[in-house]
């Protein structure tokens, strides 16, 4: 259940601010319509047990001449531990304790290759900050829609960026077709905020046990709040962003790809700058298991301040 943003972060966990609120109860659903949510009655006692897979490529051009390519691949293995909601069986805030177990990444530039993996330790070098979130757990507390209300197990500093984390599912129940949007904006240091804008459609409904909807997603992009400069123009030339998921009818995610693409272009008296992200991130439940024989968590840390 990782948001489905062009980005990936790393899953931490929190605990609900004081005064946080169950929903109130979801209005009733039309035979032939789907109800999407995240039921943490059901899924409380089990482990899932995913792999995330990303690879990016930065690209330069500086006055029509390409600069060379930084392309970096991490596949990072976590624990899902969902235990009992807080406020009830049938709502309240579900409770999942987030553990990643393994990160390996490799990074390839102009000159150099550096490449790592926790499971052999060594020098993280500059994969250092997500190699040291390994079999550290957190918890995050979130609404049956995906909306966290809390992070625990991490500084203060941090837990804003774990605040997006699951993808945020629509109130209304849907009909096949529907969709729903979503907004995320990314501040980008002296170039102003990417706002994305999400649009999700539930595709299709397969009866099974589990039953599973398939959602696909587009992603439009806009440059805002570019600092003004009378010699120098910043706009973004090309973007591109689709994928899709699996959910099971407890909200579990069963598999979900995205794939991004940014081009943006810097014009000075200086001349002419175009750079270029794309993003491919492939998300892959390996197992469920029962966490009834698995070693309890250890307790997650007091945050620093």
């Amino acid at each position: 259940m990782i948001r489905f943003t062009p980005t990936l972060l790393l899953l931490a966990a929190a605990a609900a601010p004081a005064g946080a609120q169950a929903p109130a109860d979801p209005a009733p659903v039309a035979s032939d319509q789907v109800r999407l949510e995240y039921r943490f009655d059901r899924l409380a006692g089990k482990v899932a047990v995913y792999t995330i897979e990303t690879e990016q490529r930065v690209g330069q051009e500086l006055h029509g001449k390409a600069q060379g390519e930084v392309r970096t691949w991490m596949r990072q293995t976590l624990e899902q531990r969902f235990e009992a909601p807080r406020g009830g069986a049938d709502g309240g805030l579900g409770r999942v304790v987030v553990t990643p177990r393994r990160f390996e990444a490799r990074l390839e530039e102009p000159g150099r290759t550096v490449r790592y993996d926790s499971k052999e330790g060594g020098a993280a070098g500059p994969f250092a900050p997500l190699a040291g979130k390994v079999d550290k757990p957190v918890t995050l507390e979130l609404t049956r829609l995906g909306e966290v209300k809390g992070v625990r197990g991490v500084p203060v500093s941090e837990r804003a960026s774990y605040r997006d984390a699951f993808l945020e599912l629509p109130e209304q129940a849907l009909d096949l077709g529907d969709s729903w949007d979503r907004l995320d904006r990314k501040p980008m240091e002296l170039l102003g905020t990417l706002a994305y804008h999400f649009t999700y459609r539930l595709d299709a409904v397969e009866p099974g046990a589990p039953a599973l909807r398939r959602v696909s997603a587009t992603i439009r992009a806009r440059l805002e709040d570019v600092p003004p400069n009378p010699t120098t123009s910043i706009r973004l030339t090309d973007q591109h962003g689709a994928g899709g998921l699996v959910l099971d009818e407890d909200g579990l995610t069963r598999e979900s790809t995205l794939e991004s693409r940014l081009e943006i272009t810097v014009k000075s008296a200086s001349g002419t700058q175009v750079q270029r992200l794309t993003t491919r991130t492939r998300q892959t439940l390996v197992e469920v298991r029962d966490a009834a024989n698995d070693p309890p968590p250890a307790p997650p840390g007091r945050a620093r301040r």
